[in-house]
Protein backbone atom coordinates (compact mmCIF):
# COMPACT_ATOMS: atom_id res chain seq x y z
CA UNK A 1 0.00 0.00 0.00
CA UNK A 2 3.02 2.47 1.06
CA UNK A 3 4.36 1.93 -2.70
CA UNK A 4 0.48 2.95 -4.30
CA UNK A 5 1.05 6.20 -1.86
CA UNK A 6 4.60 7.10 -3.12
CA UNK A 7 3.19 6.67 -6.37
CA UNK A 8 0.36 8.67 -6.47
CA UNK A 9 2.34 11.74 -4.47
CA UNK A 10 5.47 10.95 -7.28
CA UNK A 11 2.81 12.09 -10.23
CA UNK A 12 1.85 14.79 -8.43
CA UNK A 13 4.96 15.96 -7.67
CA UNK A 14 5.94 15.68 -11.84
CA UNK A 15 3.41 17.23 -12.05
CA UNK A 16 3.53 20.35 -10.19
CA UNK A 17 7.00 20.86 -11.48
CA UNK A 18 5.66 20.80 -15.29
CA UNK A 19 3.21 23.27 -13.85
CA UNK A 20 5.37 25.80 -12.61
CA UNK A 21 7.49 25.63 -16.01
CA UNK A 22 4.30 25.94 -17.71
CA UNK A 23 4.25 29.57 -17.91
CA UNK A 24 6.21 32.37 -15.45
CA UNK A 25 3.55 33.46 -13.46
CA UNK A 26 0.30 32.30 -12.90
CA UNK A 27 -3.38 33.79 -12.14
CA UNK A 28 -4.23 32.96 -8.47
CA UNK A 29 -7.94 33.14 -7.15
CA UNK A 30 -9.54 32.24 -4.09
CA UNK A 31 -13.35 32.23 -3.49
CA UNK A 32 -14.80 31.19 -0.09
CA UNK A 33 -17.94 30.70 0.70
CA UNK A 34 -20.52 29.56 3.83
CA UNK A 35 -23.53 27.40 3.65
CA UNK A 36 -26.17 27.14 5.66
CA UNK A 37 -28.87 24.29 5.51
CA UNK A 38 -32.36 23.12 7.60
CA UNK A 39 -33.06 19.41 6.11
CA UNK A 40 -36.36 17.67 6.55
CA UNK A 41 -36.92 13.60 5.95
CA UNK A 42 -39.12 11.16 7.10
CA UNK A 43 -36.99 8.51 6.75
CA UNK A 44 -33.89 9.15 8.28
CA UNK A 45 -32.55 5.83 8.56
CA UNK A 46 -33.79 4.83 5.17
CA UNK A 47 -35.32 1.78 6.76
CA UNK A 48 -38.31 0.03 5.14
CA UNK A 49 -40.24 -0.62 8.14
CA UNK A 50 -39.16 1.83 10.70
CA UNK A 51 -39.52 5.38 9.07
CA UNK A 52 -38.18 7.96 11.54
CA UNK A 53 -38.27 11.51 10.61
CA UNK A 54 -35.81 14.29 11.78
CA UNK A 55 -34.81 17.95 11.20
CA UNK A 56 -31.27 17.95 10.01
CA UNK A 57 -29.05 21.44 10.58
CA UNK A 58 -25.83 21.92 8.95
CA UNK A 59 -23.43 24.49 9.09
CA UNK A 60 -20.16 24.51 6.72
CA UNK A 61 -18.02 26.69 4.32
CA UNK A 62 -16.67 26.29 1.22
CA UNK A 63 -13.14 27.20 0.59
CA UNK A 64 -12.34 26.98 -3.56
CA UNK A 65 -8.86 27.87 -4.81
CA UNK A 66 -6.97 27.81 -8.33
CA UNK A 67 -4.12 28.76 -10.20
CA UNK A 68 -4.45 29.23 -13.87
CA UNK A 69 -1.12 29.26 -16.34
CA UNK A 70 -1.29 29.54 -19.93
CA UNK A 71 -1.09 25.98 -20.30
CA UNK A 72 -2.02 24.13 -17.46
CA UNK A 73 -4.53 24.96 -14.34
CA UNK A 74 -5.03 23.11 -10.46
CA UNK A 75 -8.65 23.88 -8.69
CA UNK A 76 -8.80 22.76 -4.82
CA UNK A 77 -11.94 23.27 -3.05
CA UNK A 78 -12.57 22.15 0.21
CA UNK A 79 -16.18 21.65 1.94
CA UNK A 80 -16.11 21.03 5.69
CA UNK A 81 -19.27 21.13 7.60
CA UNK A 82 -21.06 19.98 10.67
CA UNK A 83 -24.88 18.55 10.68
CA UNK A 84 -26.90 18.39 14.11
CA UNK A 85 -30.13 16.39 14.73
CA UNK A 86 -33.09 17.21 16.58
CA UNK A 87 -34.47 14.10 17.54
CA UNK A 88 -31.15 11.75 17.19
CA UNK A 89 -28.52 14.05 18.77
CA UNK A 90 -26.11 11.20 19.14
CA UNK A 91 -25.52 11.33 14.98
CA UNK A 92 -24.20 14.99 15.02
CA UNK A 93 -21.47 14.76 12.87
CA UNK A 94 -18.68 16.12 10.58
CA UNK A 95 -18.44 16.02 7.01
CA UNK A 96 -15.90 16.77 4.80
CA UNK A 97 -15.67 16.88 0.96
CA UNK A 98 -12.46 17.52 -1.02
CA UNK A 99 -12.34 17.80 -4.98
CA UNK A 100 -9.07 18.61 -6.92
CA UNK A 101 -8.77 18.98 -10.89
CA UNK A 102 -5.53 19.85 -12.81
CA UNK A 103 -4.50 19.90 -16.26
CA UNK A 104 -1.18 20.57 -18.38
CA UNK A 105 -1.16 20.93 -22.04
CA UNK A 106 2.34 19.34 -23.27
CA UNK A 107 1.31 20.16 -26.51
CA UNK A 108 -1.24 21.31 -29.04
CA UNK A 109 -2.33 17.82 -28.74
CA UNK A 110 -0.80 15.97 -25.62
CA UNK A 111 -2.54 16.90 -22.18
CA UNK A 112 -2.49 14.95 -18.79
CA UNK A 113 -5.45 14.95 -16.30
CA UNK A 114 -5.10 14.19 -12.78
CA UNK A 115 -8.54 14.49 -10.47
CA UNK A 116 -9.18 13.09 -6.44
CA UNK A 117 -12.31 13.45 -4.74
CA UNK A 118 -12.77 12.76 -0.81
CA UNK A 119 -15.94 12.29 0.65
CA UNK A 120 -16.23 11.48 4.72
CA UNK A 121 -19.61 11.30 5.35
CA UNK A 122 -22.26 9.40 7.65
CA UNK A 123 -25.27 10.19 5.43
CA UNK A 124 -25.43 6.45 2.91
CA UNK A 125 -26.66 8.47 -0.31
CA UNK A 126 -24.39 10.84 -0.17
CA UNK A 127 -22.73 12.50 -3.02
CA UNK A 128 -19.30 13.71 -4.38
CA UNK A 129 -18.48 17.49 -3.89
CA UNK A 130 -18.05 18.29 -7.51
CA UNK A 131 -19.22 16.59 -11.03
CA UNK A 132 -15.82 15.97 -12.06
CA UNK A 133 -15.68 16.71 -16.06
CA UNK A 134 -18.94 18.47 -16.53
CA UNK A 135 -18.15 19.71 -19.84
CA UNK A 136 -19.30 16.26 -20.60
CA UNK A 137 -23.16 15.89 -19.69
CA UNK A 138 -22.19 12.22 -19.67
CA UNK A 139 -20.01 12.02 -17.32
CA UNK A 140 -20.36 10.65 -13.64
CA UNK A 141 -18.58 11.26 -10.37
CA UNK A 142 -15.67 9.91 -9.50
CA UNK A 143 -17.21 9.01 -5.95
CA UNK A 144 -20.26 7.03 -7.10
CA UNK A 145 -23.65 6.39 -4.53
CA UNK A 146 -24.28 3.10 -3.28
CA UNK A 147 -27.64 2.50 -3.54
CA UNK A 148 -28.07 -0.31 -1.01
CA UNK A 149 -26.22 1.50 1.86
CA UNK A 150 -28.09 1.94 4.91
CA UNK A 151 -28.25 4.10 8.06
CA UNK A 152 -25.52 6.79 9.66
CA UNK A 153 -22.28 5.16 9.69
CA UNK A 154 -19.22 7.38 9.31
CA UNK A 155 -17.26 6.40 6.56
CA UNK A 156 -14.54 7.68 4.30
CA UNK A 157 -13.37 7.18 0.56
CA UNK A 158 -10.98 8.65 -1.92
CA UNK A 159 -10.71 8.24 -6.02
CA UNK A 160 -7.56 9.51 -7.70
CA UNK A 161 -7.61 9.24 -11.45
CA UNK A 162 -4.87 10.03 -13.80
CA UNK A 163 -5.05 9.96 -17.72
CA UNK A 164 -2.48 11.01 -20.26
CA UNK A 165 -4.21 11.95 -23.68
CA UNK A 166 -2.89 12.14 -27.19
CA UNK A 167 -4.99 13.54 -30.61
CA UNK A 168 -3.08 12.12 -33.38
CA UNK A 169 -5.79 12.93 -36.02
CA UNK A 170 -8.64 14.81 -36.50
CA UNK A 171 -10.71 12.08 -35.04
CA UNK A 172 -8.14 9.99 -34.09
CA UNK A 173 -6.73 9.74 -30.71
CA UNK A 174 -5.01 7.15 -27.85
CA UNK A 175 -5.30 7.69 -23.97
CA UNK A 176 -3.10 5.46 -21.12
CA UNK A 177 -4.81 6.19 -17.73
CA UNK A 178 -5.20 4.51 -13.96
CA UNK A 179 -7.50 5.06 -10.68
CA UNK A 180 -7.18 4.57 -7.39
CA UNK A 181 -10.06 3.82 -5.16
CA UNK A 182 -10.28 3.75 -1.49
CA UNK A 183 -13.18 2.65 0.54
CA UNK A 184 -12.78 2.67 4.90
CA UNK A 185 -15.47 2.44 7.63
CA UNK A 186 -15.34 4.58 10.81
CA UNK A 187 -18.10 3.15 11.77
CA UNK A 188 -18.95 -0.29 12.69
CA UNK A 189 -20.50 -2.13 10.24
CA UNK A 190 -24.46 -2.97 10.41
CA UNK A 191 -24.83 -6.19 12.90
CA UNK A 192 -24.93 -9.17 10.74
CA UNK A 193 -22.68 -7.43 7.48
CA UNK A 194 -19.17 -7.54 6.57
CA UNK A 195 -16.79 -4.17 5.87
CA UNK A 196 -16.98 -3.90 2.35
CA UNK A 197 -13.53 -2.31 3.05
CA UNK A 198 -11.19 -1.84 -0.26
CA UNK A 199 -8.69 -0.71 -2.03
CA UNK A 200 -9.21 -0.96 -5.75
CA UNK A 201 -6.13 -0.24 -8.76
CA UNK A 202 -7.78 0.16 -12.37
CA UNK A 203 -4.81 0.50 -14.90
CA UNK A 204 -6.97 1.34 -18.63
CA UNK A 205 -5.43 1.92 -21.69
CA UNK A 206 -7.40 2.71 -25.04
CA UNK A 207 -7.47 3.80 -29.02
CA UNK A 208 -9.94 5.18 -31.94
CA UNK A 209 -8.40 5.65 -35.15
CA UNK A 210 -10.07 6.06 -38.74
CA UNK A 211 -7.99 4.05 -40.99
CA UNK A 212 -10.04 5.72 -43.82
CA UNK A 213 -12.95 8.30 -43.63
CA UNK A 214 -15.87 5.93 -43.61
CA UNK A 215 -14.07 2.89 -41.45
CA UNK A 216 -12.37 3.25 -38.06
CA UNK A 217 -11.70 1.34 -34.92
CA UNK A 218 -11.81 1.77 -31.28
CA UNK A 219 -10.05 -0.58 -28.43
CA UNK A 220 -10.73 0.32 -24.65
CA UNK A 221 -8.81 -1.82 -22.07
CA UNK A 222 -9.52 -1.80 -18.73
CA UNK A 223 -7.57 -3.82 -15.47
CA UNK A 224 -9.39 -3.71 -12.15
CA UNK A 225 -7.24 -5.91 -8.86
CA UNK A 226 -9.53 -5.14 -6.16
CA UNK A 227 -8.37 -5.95 -2.61
CA UNK A 228 -11.14 -6.40 0.22
CA UNK A 229 -11.04 -6.43 4.11
CA UNK A 230 -13.63 -8.99 4.84
CA UNK A 231 -14.20 -10.56 1.15
CA UNK A 232 -12.79 -12.65 -1.65
CA UNK A 233 -10.15 -10.72 -3.52
CA UNK A 234 -10.63 -11.00 -7.26
CA UNK A 235 -9.37 -9.03 -10.74
CA UNK A 236 -11.47 -7.86 -13.63
CA UNK A 237 -10.00 -7.78 -16.98
CA UNK A 238 -12.54 -6.28 -19.63
CA UNK A 239 -11.85 -5.15 -23.33
CA UNK A 240 -14.20 -3.39 -25.98
CA UNK A 241 -13.44 -3.68 -29.51
CA UNK A 242 -15.59 -1.38 -32.30
CA UNK A 243 -15.61 -1.40 -35.61
CA UNK A 244 -17.10 1.78 -36.84
CA UNK A 245 -18.83 2.87 -40.43
CA UNK A 246 -19.37 6.24 -41.05
CA UNK A 247 -22.52 7.00 -43.11
CA UNK A 248 -22.84 10.62 -42.65
CA UNK A 249 -21.22 13.28 -41.02
CA UNK A 250 -24.35 12.36 -38.24
CA UNK A 251 -24.86 8.94 -38.55
CA UNK A 252 -22.41 5.76 -37.45
CA UNK A 253 -22.90 2.20 -37.43
CA UNK A 254 -20.48 -0.23 -35.66
CA UNK A 255 -20.19 -3.86 -34.71
CA UNK A 256 -18.34 -4.31 -31.31
CA UNK A 257 -17.69 -6.96 -28.44
CA UNK A 258 -17.14 -6.91 -25.31
CA UNK A 259 -15.22 -8.95 -23.53
CA UNK A 260 -15.24 -9.20 -19.26
CA UNK A 261 -13.31 -12.18 -16.92
CA UNK A 262 -13.52 -11.88 -13.48
CA UNK A 263 -11.11 -14.07 -11.29
CA UNK A 264 -11.30 -14.84 -7.53
CA UNK A 265 -8.41 -15.39 -5.55
CA UNK A 266 -9.77 -18.27 -3.45
CA UNK A 267 -11.72 -20.36 -6.13
CA UNK A 268 -13.87 -22.55 -3.49
CA UNK A 269 -15.62 -19.16 -2.44
CA UNK A 270 -16.73 -17.86 -6.07
CA UNK A 271 -16.61 -19.26 -9.20
CA UNK A 272 -14.65 -17.57 -11.75
CA UNK A 273 -16.84 -15.79 -14.63
CA UNK A 274 -16.35 -15.09 -18.24
CA UNK A 275 -19.14 -12.42 -20.29
CA UNK A 276 -19.09 -12.59 -23.71
CA UNK A 277 -21.31 -9.71 -25.47
CA UNK A 278 -21.66 -9.03 -29.00
CA UNK A 279 -23.10 -5.82 -30.23
CA UNK A 280 -24.69 -4.20 -33.18
CA UNK A 281 -25.36 -0.22 -33.23
CA UNK A 282 -25.42 2.97 -34.05
CA UNK A 283 -24.47 6.37 -33.34
CA UNK A 284 -26.00 9.71 -33.24
CA UNK A 285 -24.13 13.06 -33.29
CA UNK A 286 -26.63 15.85 -34.36
CA UNK A 287 -24.32 18.60 -32.50
CA UNK A 288 -22.90 19.39 -28.45
CA UNK A 289 -26.92 19.23 -27.22
CA UNK A 290 -27.53 15.81 -29.19
CA UNK A 291 -25.81 12.56 -28.43
CA UNK A 292 -27.30 8.97 -29.55
CA UNK A 293 -25.24 5.79 -28.91
CA UNK A 294 -27.59 3.03 -28.89
CA UNK A 295 -26.42 -1.30 -29.45
CA UNK A 296 -28.49 -4.46 -29.14
CA UNK A 297 -26.35 -7.34 -28.54
CA UNK A 298 -26.35 -10.69 -26.65
CA UNK A 299 -25.01 -11.79 -23.37
CA UNK A 300 -23.27 -15.31 -22.21
CA UNK A 301 -21.92 -15.06 -18.38
CA UNK A 302 -19.90 -18.59 -17.99
CA UNK A 303 -19.32 -19.97 -14.48
CA UNK A 304 -15.87 -21.98 -14.32
CA UNK A 305 -18.05 -23.89 -11.78
CA UNK A 306 -20.28 -26.03 -13.60
CA UNK A 307 -22.33 -26.40 -10.95
CA UNK A 308 -23.57 -23.08 -10.85
CA UNK A 309 -26.48 -22.51 -14.24
CA UNK A 310 -24.61 -19.83 -16.98
CA UNK A 311 -26.87 -17.30 -17.98
CA UNK A 312 -27.74 -16.02 -21.20
CA UNK A 313 -29.83 -13.37 -22.69
CA UNK A 314 -30.38 -10.17 -25.01
CA UNK A 315 -29.34 -6.34 -23.92
CA UNK A 316 -29.23 -3.12 -25.14
CA UNK A 317 -26.19 -0.67 -24.57
CA UNK A 318 -26.85 2.61 -24.91
CA UNK A 319 -25.60 6.45 -23.94
CA UNK A 320 -28.29 9.26 -25.00
CA UNK A 321 -28.17 12.61 -24.26
CA UNK A 322 -30.24 14.94 -25.82
CA UNK A 323 -30.52 18.50 -24.52
CA UNK A 324 -33.27 21.01 -25.74
CA UNK A 325 -32.45 24.97 -25.06
CA UNK A 326 -35.27 27.78 -24.52
CA UNK A 327 -34.56 31.38 -23.92
CA UNK A 328 -34.93 31.34 -20.52
CA UNK A 329 -33.93 27.64 -19.83
CA UNK A 330 -33.40 24.03 -21.17
CA UNK A 331 -34.74 20.14 -20.48
CA UNK A 332 -31.95 17.62 -20.74
CA UNK A 333 -32.86 13.98 -21.34
CA UNK A 334 -30.14 11.50 -20.31
CA UNK A 335 -30.34 7.48 -20.80
CA UNK A 336 -27.87 4.59 -20.00
CA UNK A 337 -28.17 0.75 -20.19
CA UNK A 338 -25.39 -2.09 -20.06
CA UNK A 339 -24.07 -4.37 -17.64
CA UNK A 340 -21.75 -3.96 -14.73
CA UNK A 341 -20.05 -6.07 -12.02
CA UNK A 342 -21.49 -4.84 -8.54
CA UNK A 343 -19.28 -5.94 -6.03
CA UNK A 344 -17.57 -2.57 -4.63
CA UNK A 345 -21.19 -1.28 -2.36
CA UNK A 346 -22.30 -2.58 0.38
CA UNK A 347 -23.48 -5.91 -1.28
CA UNK A 348 -21.44 -8.45 -3.53
CA UNK A 349 -24.23 -8.26 -6.34
CA UNK A 350 -22.30 -9.74 -9.05
CA UNK A 351 -23.62 -9.06 -12.50
CA UNK A 352 -25.65 -6.12 -12.81
CA UNK A 353 -27.67 -5.13 -15.92
CA UNK A 354 -29.46 -1.97 -15.91
CA UNK A 355 -31.64 0.30 -17.38
CA UNK A 356 -32.08 4.04 -16.45
CA UNK A 357 -33.90 6.96 -17.69
CA UNK A 358 -33.43 10.67 -16.61
CA UNK A 359 -34.76 14.05 -17.06
CA UNK A 360 -33.81 17.15 -15.58
CA UNK A 361 -35.44 20.84 -16.77
CA UNK A 362 -34.39 24.65 -15.32
CA UNK A 363 -36.07 27.42 -15.93
CA UNK A 364 -35.47 31.08 -14.74
CA UNK A 365 -38.26 33.11 -14.29
CA UNK A 366 -36.73 36.01 -13.85
CA UNK A 367 -32.93 37.55 -13.70
CA UNK A 368 -32.70 36.40 -10.09
CA UNK A 369 -35.70 33.44 -9.76
CA UNK A 370 -35.33 30.31 -11.39
CA UNK A 371 -36.97 26.25 -10.79
CA UNK A 372 -35.88 23.03 -11.52
CA UNK A 373 -37.70 19.84 -12.13
CA UNK A 374 -36.38 16.27 -12.51
CA UNK A 375 -37.24 12.90 -12.16
CA UNK A 376 -35.37 9.26 -13.08
CA UNK A 377 -36.17 5.94 -13.45
CA UNK A 378 -33.14 2.82 -13.07
CA UNK A 379 -33.96 -0.83 -13.12
CA UNK A 380 -30.73 -3.24 -12.16
CA UNK A 381 -31.45 -7.13 -12.90
CA UNK A 382 -28.72 -9.16 -10.95
CA UNK A 383 -29.39 -12.72 -12.00
CA UNK A 384 -26.35 -14.20 -10.32
CA UNK A 385 -28.46 -13.53 -7.20
CA UNK A 386 -30.29 -16.45 -4.99
CA UNK A 387 -32.90 -16.37 -5.80
CA UNK A 388 -32.20 -13.53 -8.95
CA UNK A 389 -33.06 -10.33 -7.57
CA UNK A 390 -34.25 -6.53 -9.14
CA UNK A 391 -34.58 -3.26 -8.24
CA UNK A 392 -36.59 -0.59 -9.04
CA UNK A 393 -34.98 3.54 -8.45
CA UNK A 394 -37.95 6.16 -8.86
CA UNK A 395 -36.45 9.44 -7.77
CA UNK A 396 -37.72 12.97 -8.12
CA UNK A 397 -36.96 16.73 -7.28
CA UNK A 398 -38.30 19.69 -7.51
CA UNK A 399 -37.30 23.29 -6.60
CA UNK A 400 -36.87 26.77 -6.63
CA UNK A 401 -33.89 29.21 -6.16
CA UNK A 402 -33.45 32.99 -5.63
CA UNK A 403 -30.41 35.48 -5.64
CA UNK A 404 -31.51 37.31 -3.24
CA UNK A 405 -27.95 39.58 -2.97
CA UNK A 406 -25.07 39.04 -5.22
CA UNK A 407 -23.30 37.45 -2.48
CA UNK A 408 -26.31 35.30 -0.89
CA UNK A 409 -28.60 32.27 -2.44
CA UNK A 410 -31.27 31.11 -0.95
CA UNK A 411 -32.67 27.56 -2.34
CA UNK A 412 -35.66 24.99 -1.39
CA UNK A 413 -35.44 21.56 -2.73
CA UNK A 414 -37.71 18.96 -2.45
CA UNK A 415 -36.72 15.24 -3.04
CA UNK A 416 -38.57 11.92 -3.44
CA UNK A 417 -37.07 8.65 -3.55
CA UNK A 418 -38.89 5.48 -4.09
CA UNK A 419 -36.17 2.14 -3.87
CA UNK A 420 -38.63 -1.17 -4.46
CA UNK A 421 -36.97 -4.81 -4.86
CA UNK A 422 -37.05 -8.49 -4.33
CA UNK A 423 -35.55 -8.22 -1.17
CA UNK A 424 -37.83 -6.72 1.04
CA UNK A 425 -35.14 -5.27 3.44
CA UNK A 426 -33.76 -2.91 0.81
CA UNK A 427 -36.59 -1.58 -0.15
CA UNK A 428 -37.62 2.23 1.39
CA UNK A 429 -39.42 5.74 0.47
CA UNK A 430 -38.31 9.03 1.70
CA UNK A 431 -39.10 12.53 1.13
CA UNK A 432 -37.15 15.27 1.70
CA UNK A 433 -37.15 19.06 1.89
CA UNK A 434 -34.28 21.18 1.77
CA UNK A 435 -33.44 25.03 2.28
CA UNK A 436 -30.21 26.11 1.87
CA UNK A 437 -28.51 29.34 2.18
CA UNK A 438 -25.36 29.85 0.47
CA UNK A 439 -23.13 33.36 0.74
CA UNK A 440 -20.13 33.74 -1.15
CA UNK A 441 -18.48 36.20 -2.74
CA UNK A 442 -20.33 37.08 -6.82
CA UNK A 443 -16.27 37.64 -8.05
CA UNK A 444 -13.15 35.32 -6.87
CA UNK A 445 -10.77 37.04 -4.50
CA UNK A 446 -7.75 37.43 -7.17
CA UNK A 447 -4.74 37.25 -5.00
CA UNK A 448 -2.08 38.50 -7.18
Amino acid sequence: MRKKHTCLCAVVFLLSANLVDAAFSAQFNFTPGVILSEQYTDNLFLDPSNEQEDYIHTAGVSLAGEALWRTAGIQLTYAPSYSWFSEHSDQNNWRHAVDFVSWLDLSRTTRIDLTDSYLRTSIPNDQSAILQAANNPLAQPLIQVDQNRRGLREYYTNVSDLVLTNNFGVNDSVYLGGRYRILRDVDAPLPGTISNEYDIVEPRAGITYWFTPNWGGQLDLVYSDRNYKERNDRTQSDAKARLNRRFSRNLTGFVAYRHTYLDYSDDTLNSDVTIYEPTLGFTYLLDQNTTVTIGGGYYFQNFDNNAIKDEEGFIVDAEIFKGVLFRRGRIDFIGRSGYTINDQGVEDLGLDLYYQGQINASYSFTQNFSGILGGSYRYDDYPNNVPSRTDKTIQANAGFSYQAYSWMLLALTYRYTDLSSDVAANEYVENSVLLTINMTPSNPIHLN
